[in-house]
């Protein structure tokens, strides 16, 4: 199967290799060829992709969350309707959660993007 223009065109500016400007369609770039960064900065914006939302900065803190041992046997998995699903590695952790739930709830409500956490569901 052929390549497009446009993909034959981004495969020569990866190997370094100059495309007519004959050949460039005119676009926001005014025809020139446009730089990887700036690609990949204008997907960075339009997708969020590097924007701290509630979900990672709950993962970057889970250790500060749940203390001792519960950080490595449990793992936070979703938040949906303003409450956070928490997976546990069996019942006995999760019985044992629902006693800290406060605390927890406490816990990630300081964080950044945070305090619009209302409950801990234990899964």
């Amino acid at each position: 199967m052929p390549l497009s223009e446009d993909e034959n065109n981004l495969i020569s500016l990866f190997r370094g290799i100059n495309t007519p400007q004959s050949k460039l369609k005119k676009r926001n770039t005014k025809g020139l060829i446009e730089s990887f960064e700036s690609i990949c900065e204008r997907v960075i914006k339009r997708y969020k992709v590097k924007e701290n939302d509630a979900e990672s900065e709950i993962k970057q803190a889970w250790k500060f969350i749940m203390h001792g041992e519960f950080s490595k046997l449990t793992s936070p998995s979703y938040i949906k309707n303003n409450i956070l699903f928490v997976n546990c590695e069996n019942p006995l952790v999760r019985q044992n959660l629902h006693f800290e739930k406060r605390e927890i709830l406490k816990n990630i409500n300081c964080l950044p993007h945070c305090s619009n956490i209302k409950d801990v569901k234990f899964l």
